[in-house]
C-alpha cells in the first residue's frame, strides 16, 4: 500500500497534536509492579542462562534482551537525573558538542524540507522520531 506524501502529513501532524491516548497507568504503584515483574522475569531469565553458559541464543531474542536493556537504563536515568544531563553528557568536549548539534540541525532542516513544513514543526518530527 502507497501512502501519499500529504498523506503522511496528516498521519505525522495527528500524532503531534496529541491525539494518542495514554492508557492511565501513570501512578507509583503501578510502575513498582512493573518493575518487580521486570526483576522477577530477569531473575528466572539469568539463572536459566547460568546453568547452560554454553547455550547458542537466536539473535531476535538478544536483541529483545538489549532493548529491555536499554529501556531500563533510560527509565532509571529520567528518575535519577531529571532530565538534568548524564554524567558523560556533563563531559562531552565543546567540539563534540558542536557536532551532535550540527548533525541534528541538519536532520532537522532535512525533515523540513521532505515534508514541506516549518522549521518548528521539523522539531517537533524529529522529537517524536527520537523518542
Amino acid at each position: 500500500m502507497k501512502i501519499t506524501k500529504a498523506r503522511l502529513k496528516q498521519i505525522i501532524k495527528e500524532e503531534l497534536s496529541g491525539t494518542l491516548q495514554e492508557d492511565g497507568h501513570t501512578d507509583v504503584p503501578s510502575a513498582a509492579r512493573k518493575l518487580k515483574a521486570s526483576v522477577e522475569d530477569s531473575m528466572n531469565i539469568l539463572s536459566i542462562l547460568e546453568t547452560h553458559p554454553d547455550a547458542n541464543l537466536p539473535s531476535w531474542w538478544m536483541s529483545k534482551i538489549t532493548l529491555a536493556s536499554d529501556y531500563l537504563n533510560k527509565a532509571r536515568d529520567y528518575v535519577l537525573y531529571d532530565g538534568r544531563p548524564t554524567q558523560g553528557e556533563e563531559e562531552l568536549d565543546e567540539g563534540r558538542v558542536k557536532e551532535r548539534y550540527g548533525l541534528r540541525q541538519e536532520i532537522i532542516s532535512m525533515l523540513a524540507e521532505y515534508f514541506d513544513v516549518e522549521q518548528e514543526e521539523a522539531e517537533l518530527i524529529f522529537r517524536k522520531i527520537e523518542t
